[in-house]
């Protein structure tokens, strides 16, 4: 029986790999960081975490001043730990098992938190230019290591870039 959980966790992990991005646990004093002095948190944000893995980003979001933290991640096995782990704050984290490129943007997003993979940057620009045109307003983005092209740079500190996703009609009329 144990080898067969073993072999059942391995898979698990295997297929979220293959289908998202490895785990890398984020660092607890970078994201406290990101959230005091790259993008101050207010109790009139809703942070999202994409692929929020154990609940770090969602529990230091909350505890920064975030009405309310959501996340997203594809490994069910980390959606539970999450929720353990973020028992004390239940009230205002929730953790869903979903895939990030399946999604809609949820209500009264304001800021996306996401721990980068090179190879998805331009796919997640496209994600969150359609978030900011269904929510019909500008959601920004905190991406840790690396950079998204054509998307507007709005600051940068250490390894976190803050970005800004304008809603289309806006940046039509714009030009």
């Amino acid at each position: 029986i144990v080898i067969w959980i073993v072999l059942g966790l391995v898979v698990l992990m295997g297929l979220a790999v293959f289908v998202g991005a490895p785990y890398v646990p984020s660092h607890r004093g970078e994201v406290r960081r990101a959230f005091t002095n790259l993008r101050p948190l207010t109790n009139k944000d809703v942070v999202v975490d994409l692929g929020s893995g154990d609940g770090i980003v969602l529990r230091q979001a909350v505890a920064l001043g975030a009405a309310r933290a959501i996340g997203y991640e594809i490994n069910p096995l980390l959606v539970w730990l999450s929720l353990v782990i973020s028992a004390r704050y239940r009230a205002a984290i929730s953790v869903r098992t979903a895939n990030m490129w399946h999604i809609d943007p949820p209500e009264g997003v304001t800021l996306v938190y996401v721990f980068g993979v090179g190879r998805d940057m331009r796919r997640l620009a496209v994600l969150l230019d359609r978030w900011a045109t269904q929510a019909g307003r500008d959601i920004e983005c905190i991406i840790y290591g690396h950079e998204v092209p054509n998307a507007t740079l709005v600051r940068q500190e250490g390894a976190h870039r803050l970005y800004r996703f304008i809603p289309l009609q806006q940046e039509e009329a714009q030009v």
